[in-house]
């Protein structure tokens, strides 16, 4: 969502990055999730329960998200994207 209005923030592209999965793998992937119309997202993985990932959140205008979560959360996670300030 908007930081600042608190309106959903539409297709907001999704990059996962995997910072310590199974054996300590360490890699990033590559944007194939979107957040829908009411700015949810679902991102589905094949990594361990205990696995820390990094998630990307990048849509034009706003400034790059980024959030590390570890296994996989009890409930919805609540963020919101700033506007890029233009100079």
């Amino acid at each position: 969502m908007n930081c600042e209005t608190a309106v959903p923030i539409p297709e907001a592209a999704i990059t996962v990055r995997v910072d310590r999965g199974f054996r300590g793998s360490q890699y990033m992937g590559i944007v194939t999730y979107a957040t829908n119309d009411v700015g949810k997202f679902r991102v589905p993985s094949d990594e361990p329960c205990d696995s820390w990932l990094t998630l990307f959140f990048n849509k034009d205008g706003f400034d790059t998200l980024q959030t590390q979560i570890k296994g996989t959360p009890g409930g919805p996670i609540q963020l919101c994207m700033t506007r890029t300030v233009s100079p």
